[in-house]
């Protein structure tokens, strides 16, 4: 799937999601041609953005040039979600052990020494990444039974609720560091908010 109608380049938060997508229509239809596609464009996304290594998703590929790796929660997150419902659907481990690469590359390398998620950019929209990839975290943890990332996943959920706007229970981004006073942007205080909904045991 093309980044636009030039068809200037390829990226992971298109590749990923329209998997993601057709598994979903392939679930309400029965249509096998939903699957089929799904596992097309996810061997694309697999060949060309992921990194068998370690597990590092890129973000984008242009033309015959090299994957051009930036690192988000998001391009993370929408890979360990497709990974794990073609794992679901097709009992094929290497899905599993993809999505498994996926996220300890996002536990061990994109997060700081205390094990918390990175802050990610400086506008709205890149605020609601991590909403996006502890959905399917929770997905991982609980449709492929990966329970070993609770801990760390709670720990960002605390810290993030820790460091809240006590007056306003709002928090921020940046979970690591209290919520900044003044205007804080929807998206920024949104990720926050998905932990608590999906991930369990958050302190007061």
């Amino acid at each position: 799937m093309f980044w636009d109608f030039k068809q200037s380049g390829k990226n992971a938060c298109i590749n990923y999601p329209t998997v993601i997508a057709a598994m979903r229509l392939y679930h309400i239809t029965g249509e096998a041609s939903y699957l089929e596609k799904s596992k097309k464009i996810y061997h694309w996304a697999h060949e060309n953005l992921f990194q068998e290594s370690t597990g590092r998703v890129a973000d984008h590929k242009v033309g015959d040039d090299p994957p051009g790796f930036e690192d988000y929660t998001y391009n993370q997150g929408t890979a360990i979600g497709a990974a794990v419902m073609l794992y679901k659907e097709t009992g094929k481990q290497s899905y599993l052990d993809d999505a498994i690469l996926a996220a300890n590359y996002t536990k061990n390398e994109m997060s700081n020494e205390e094990g918390i998620l990175p802050a990610e950019g400086d506008w709205n929209e890149q605020g609601v990444l991590k909403a996006i990839f502890v959905r399917y975290m929770d997905m991982l943890i609980e449709k492929a039974e990966q329970e070993q990332y609770l801990p760390w996943l709670q720990k960002n959920a605390n810290t993030a609720w820790k460091n809240r706007d006590r007056s306003r229970t709002l928090m921020f981004r940046d979970y690591d560091v209290p919520c900044l006073p003044g205007e804080i942007q929807s998206y920024e205080a949104s990720s926050g908010v998905a932990f608590m909904q999906l991930i369990p045991s958050i302190s007061n």
